[in-house]
């Protein structure tokens, strides 16, 4: 029977050769395929990744840090484990920066000191607890908040029945 392909030589294992310009196209486009993937890929280990590196996005939810640091989540998450950062602190700086603000409001000027140098600290130390002052300075802010709140509420309710 005669070959289909009479153009290309035949191999040991019985596979056809490609002539010389198929395989500088096959190898152009094997480079080219190496160098997306070496770009794509800058971190491919998660021990490159530095606490101090990682401190910079803590404020960052984390799939934000993420993208930020060009690493995906689960690597993020792994090394942040290995460096004893059991849960990403985004929503503990954002309720320590919320609670700043809220302070300045209320015109407790002594407190906003003491709380700045709190969120400093997480900021450092992932892992640190909220200290009972805070926490009960935080309580007490939604609070007042809450009962200016429902003032507010009331009062528009009281000009409303004004009306009719």
């Amino acid at each position: 029977m005669p070959n289909p392909n009479p153009n290309p030589a035949s191999t040991e294992q019985g596979f056809h050769t490609l002539d010389s310009s198929m395989q500088i196209m096959v190898a152009e486009n094997q480079l080219q395929h190496s160098n997306e993937v070496v770009k794509r890929s800058v971190r491919h280990k998660s021990s490159a990744l530095q606490l101090e590196e990682i401190q910079k996005y803590l404020d960052y939810p984390i799939t934000r840090a993420a993208k930020e640091l060009n690493v995906g989540l689960t690597v993020l998450k792994k090394r942040c484990r290995e460096l004893h950062i059991m849960r990403w602190p985004h929503r503990k700086i954002k309720s320590l920066k919320s609670l700043i603000h809220n302070v300045k409001e209320l015109g407790l000027t002594n407190e906003i000191e003491m709380l700045e140098e709190h969120k400093k600290m997480v900021e450092m130390i992932p892992e640190m607890e909220l200290t009972e002052r805070t926490k009960k300075l935080r309580q007490a802010c939604f609070k007042a908040n809450y009962k200016k709140r429902k003032s507010f509420k009331n009062l528009l309710e009281g000009t409303k029945l004004h009306h009719f």
